[in-house]
């Protein structure tokens, strides 16, 4: 080979290794697995001590950082034991090799702080504060990078995993743990976070729904063609931006029916499967279209929150059947920039929960000042309590539902009161309503409203988009999108606004007659009222169904729908019902929901904490 031949491979060869960019890496620890984050946390250690290199891997070795107070041996010992009461990344394996910031006895001797680990501690070597925690140490630089945690999305309730940048944008997690058709979720220690007054989600756990712009992902909307025509979001939306400002740690992206409309497993999702609800006999419908949202939170205890949308009822569904807490925001409490829109007038954004306490702080991050948040004062609770349409006593779960309302009404000191909505509309109707019935009015509404919206804002500049590069051609939709939009097609366009003004009159007069707000702010809301969304019954995901229709009728769960009154989902408690699956007795959730006066959200979060 000659001279030049050789230079110029070099010269390739150099080109190549200059557009390399590492990702990552994968290890495990004790048959736990772990991702090291290609993004180094800051310098322990400029060399001059002799790392104990047995666990070496890749360069890494386990390590733990200890920043801030002063520590004796017994101080540690009790720190440790804390330690792995409190965080599921940390294992006493990251003992081999320990930082310490401030160590009153400090010693390069052997120290014992667990059962069969033998520790070399180490003064910490930087200028800088490195939170405490697990890290993998690259013994070639002395830098350290923070550890995640992989587990297993066996429900598939998510989409991709995420990797928070140190700049704000997002990568994609590349880790892979044994799985079946599942991708694999990657988490922080939580021993890197502190909460703070300015950062009360600090190291939160969240899920985000597969409608939300975030800088650096691609979103897909539930549909494939979606994804694979658009590029990456330059910028995170402001909801997803409250968030991660108030200290929450997006770890990815969570599966949505198509175009957050309402799909039934098997039956209507074609381009992804569905996401599984671990209730029951584990085939069940989870409800969509926060269908991954529900499922994770109801499947991973590694997971605290997740962020839906909800324009019909596409958060309070997943509650309901998965048995956890769920919220239809007021309408209006944060600007939805860079999500893709069912409907505008209809669309909110809220969460999926197992505590209430976080629930509540999650909302006050999530919508600021448009909150009513009870932080440091107690609300005045509103004495009258409705209940709209209970079950018969004779039902399997009316025993837990009666239970719940004795105890609320005895906590609110009042008596509930049933009350029929059918009725009230016929004494208090507007007279611009004429004669119709709620049934009449409400018919076709929320169907008008996000057929005509969402073919306007969505399915054109889609179609015109896709075209352009595609010859011409269609992308895929799945059944229920498509058949509501070819319904809103063939539909007046003076639909829409006849569906408007008749949401107005039904909220004006709800609101107004029914749960008008309170004069005085502690008690916000006039009263509380309760219905049920639920009937504790298998709805199996395992079956045939007739083909789709539009979303036609009026319901109990599209009162705070048209009225835009906060709608929460409280669970109760479960019921044994028998499973033709597994031919065996399995356990359903039993929830109710909690409707305020418009604006009132805070006041349904503090009743449930």
């Amino acid at each position: 080979m000659g001279w030049n031949q050789t230079f110029l491979l070099l010269a390739l060869a150099a080109t190549a290794a200059s557009s390399l960019v590492g990702s990552g890496t994968s290890l495990q620890l004790n048959g736990i697995d772990y991702f090291v984050s290609p993004f180094s946390q800051g310098k322990v250690t400029n060399g001059s001590v002799a790392i104990n290199t047995r666990q070496n891997q890749l360069g890494f070795v386990p390590a733990t950082v200890i920043a801030g107070d002063l520590y004796t041996e017994s101080t540690l010992q009790r720190l440790f034991h804390n330690w792995s009461t409190v965080d599921d990344v940390w294992q006493p394996a990251f003992l081999e090799t320990i930082f310490v910031f401030n160590f009153a006895k400090l010693t390069n001797k052997s120290h014992n702080y667990h059962d069969g680990v033998s520790s070399s501690v180490f003064p910490l070597q930087v200028t800088h504060k490195i939170p405490s925690g697990p890290y993998f140490l690259n013994v070639h630089t002395g830098e350290v990078h923070p550890a995640y945690r992989l587990y297993d999305d066996f429900a598939g309730a998510f989409t991709q995993s995420l990797l928070q940048r140190p700049d704000g944008r997002f990568q994609t997690l590349s880790a892979q743990v044994p799985a079946a058709a599942s991708i694999t979720i990657g988490v922080p220690s939580r021993l890197y976070f502190t909460k703070t007054e300015a950062k009360p989600l600090a190291g939160v756990r969240i899920g985000v729904k597969d409608i939300f712009s975030l800088a650096g992902v691609k979103k897909g909307c539930g549909n494939r063609a979606w994804y694979h025509l658009y590029p990456v979001a330059n910028s995170t939306g402001t909801a997803m931006q409250n968030l991660i400002d108030k200290g929450a740690i997006i770890v990815g992206v969570q599966k949505t029916s198509q175009f957050a409309n309402g799909e039934t497993p098997t039956a209507d999702w074609v381009d992804y499967h569905s996401p599984f609800n671990p209730r029951g006999d584990g085939y069940q419908d989870p409800a969509t279209s926060s269908a991954g949202a529900g499922s994770s939170i109801a499947s991973y205890e590694w997971l605290d929150l997740a962020v839906g949308s909800d324009t019909g009822g596409s958060i309070r569904g997943p509650a309901t059947v998965q048995g956890i807490f769920g919220n239809r925001p007021s309408h209006g409490l944060v600007s939805l920039d860079n999500v893709m829109p069912l409907s505008p007038k209809l669309d909110t954004p809220g969460f999926l929960a197992r505590d209430p306490s976080l629930w509540n702080a999650a909302n006050a991050a999530l919508y600021r000042d448009k909150y009513t948040f009870f932080g440091h004062q107690a609300p005045r609770y509103p004495k009258k309590l409705y209940l709209l349409d209970f079950p018969a006593g004779n039902t399997s779960h009316a025993p837990i539902l009666q239970n719940f309302v004795s105890k609320l009404a005895k906590f609110l000191d009042t008596s509930p009161t049933n009350i029929d909505l059918n009725k009230e509309w016929e004494r208090t109707r507007p007279t611009s309503a004429g004669d119709q019935s709620l049934a009449q009015l409400l018919n076709t509404t929320y169907a008008a409203i996000i057929s005509k919206d969402q073919a306007k804002l969505v399915r054109e500049p889609f179609y015109r988009d896709y075209a352009a590069i595609h010859d011409g051609r269609l992308p895929f939709v799945n059944p229920v999108p498509l058949a509501r939009w070819t319904w809103g097609d063939s539909q007046p366009s003076s639909l829409l606004s006849d569906a408007v003004r008749n949401k107005t009159l039904f909220m004006n007069w709800f609101n107004g007659n029914i749960l008008p707000p309170s004069s005085d702010p502690l008690t916000c809301s006039s009263g509380l009222l309760l219905h049920v969304d639920g009937s504790a019954d298998f709805i199996s995901r395992n079956r045939y169904i007739s083909p789709p229709v539009p979303p036609f009728g009026f319901s109990n769960s599209q009162i705070s729908v048209f009225a835009e009154t906060p709608d929460s989902v409280f669970p109760l408690g479960q019921v044994p019902v028998f499973s033709s699956i597994t031919n065996h007795t399995e356990y359903l959730p039993v929830t109710i929901d909690v409707v305020a006066a418009k604006g009132c959200d805070g006041l349904i979060a503090r009743l449930a904490e």
